[in-house]
């Protein structure tokens, strides 16, 4: 799993808190928050309105000088599952009538209305500038490719209507083991903004990431072996770093023949 992948998801999750209609709960990987019953009708397992976040597919295209380029960001799918029930909705104090929201009656029209409203809210959120949470999300997710909305619906046994916006995000490349993150970068402010918000399960979460992640003193040649998946012996060949044996001795390397049609052949240490 990639860590970045993670952390744009986490990072959309905090991104939307507080910045939906009152009463929406924003839900970190609900797969099944809208999914199937036993009669193959719609069913909502949140009991409450809601928007869950979760991340599906992704692709990294590796480049042919990079065989085993494991750390490769690529693409990642961002969705987010919107939905409301006729169990949802609340009751007007005066007029006993049941409402989405108020001034606004619980019709077919209103609950589609709500769902539009709300993923107007999603992106207005993404794209504040001062949400520091969409701020980090947006450095993860430098590139938005595309963006795909879906709608679904039931009136089987009770109401429901439910919007999916599916974001294709290009990604930055995950951090490397044993290097240093660099300060100010968007997976260190991240793991710092990880840390602010004081909780048991953010600090798990920082936790193990930072264990995952390792400690080192960013030695260049380990970046490189591990950036692009290198053994030992061909990060040395490509730094030109000397190769020591497991005594610390160097080890004395061969004799390298370049032949070239046309050109001749060149001899190097």
């Amino acid at each position: 799993m990639s860590l970045v992948r993670l952390a744009a998801r986490i990072s959309a999750v905090h991104a939307l808190k507080g910045r939906l209609f009152e009463g929406t709960e924003v839900l970190d990987s609900e797969i099944g928050a809208i999914g199937l019953g036993p009669d193959g009708s719609l069913v909502a397992e949140s009991e409450s309105r809601f928007v869950a976040v979760y991340t599906n597919d992704g692709q990294a295209l590796i480049r042919e000088y990079e065989p085993r380029a494991l750390h490769t960001g690529g693409t990642c799918e961002i969705t987010f599952e919107m939905g409301i029930t006729a169990a949802m909705l609340v009751r007007d104090p005066e007029t006993e009538r049941q409402q989405v929201m108020a001034g606004v009656p619980g019709t077919d029209a209103a609950f589609e209305f709500y769902l539009d409203m709300v993923g107007r809210q999603i992106m207005d959120a993404l794209s504040d500038p001062a949400n520091d949470w969409a701020d980090i999300w947006r450095a993860l997710c430098p590139v938005v490719v595309k963006i795909d909305r879906v709608r679904t619906d039931d009136a089987q046994q009770v109401r429901l209507a439910g919007h999916q916006i599916k974001m294709t995000c290009q990604i930055v490349d995950d951090p490397v083991r044993g290097t240093e993150l660099e300060d100010g970068g968007a997976f260190s402010r991240f793991l710092l903004a990880l840390d602010a918000l004081g909780s048991s399960e953010a600090d798990a979460q920082a936790s193990l990431i930072r264990s995952a992640l390792g400690t080192g003193a960013g030695l260049q040649s380990v970046k490189r072996s591990r950036t692009l998946g290198l053994a030992d012996a061909e990060s040395v060949a490509l730094s030109g770093i000397e190769q020591l044996d497991e005594g610390g001795d160097p080890v004395e390397s061969g004799t390298l023949v370049v032949e070239v049609d046309g050109i001749g052949t060149s001899e190097a240490k």
